[in-house]
């Protein structure tokens, strides 16, 4: 994409600032907020995310894809552990994930929820197929 100088390269623009919380398999969304900055690219809303990603689907009030945006996941499942000197940490399950991740979307006009696509909100879920984690309302653009 070009901007109107000729040079290539994302342009500022209306973004939505989501913040997610979860604990164990309990997701929900805490804030949503719209701010100017450089807009995330979307990739094909059909399409499948990788293995491990966080796939966020923008959804009309028809239940029609408009947009997905695709992130590592931010789901810590696991904890590193320190060991005693000489020994290598390690990296063990952790019983009741619990914590909270910031994503950005694009703006998309007429994007009335969100579905998020990821990992299982469980000890080595990073073994498992994204699976649906929750589907959650949109507020009105420019709110929060």
């Amino acid at each position: 994409m070009e901007n109107a100088t000729g040079q290539s390269g994302a342009q500022p623009g209306p973004v939505r600032r989501l913040t997610f919380r979860y604990d164990g398999d309990r997701i929900e969304l805490v804030s949503d907020q719209t701010v100017t900055m450089t807009v995330p690219q979307s990739q094909p809303a059909d399409v499948a995310p990788p293995h491990g990603a966080l796939s966020l689907v923008m959804r009309d009030d028809q239940d029609q894809p408009l947009a997905r945006v695709v992130h590592v996941s931010p789901l810590a499942h696991d904890a590193e552990v320190f060991a005693p000197p000489g020994e290598s940490p390690q990296r063990v399950p952790v019983a009741q994930p619990k914590g909270a991740f910031t994503v950005l979307v694009p703006d998309v006009p007429g994007a009335q929820k969100i579905d998020l696509i990821g990992p299982p909100l469980k000890p080595d879920a990073h073994l498992e197929p994204p699976q649906h984690l929750g589907t959650f309302p949109l507020g009105p653009p420019g709110g929060e």
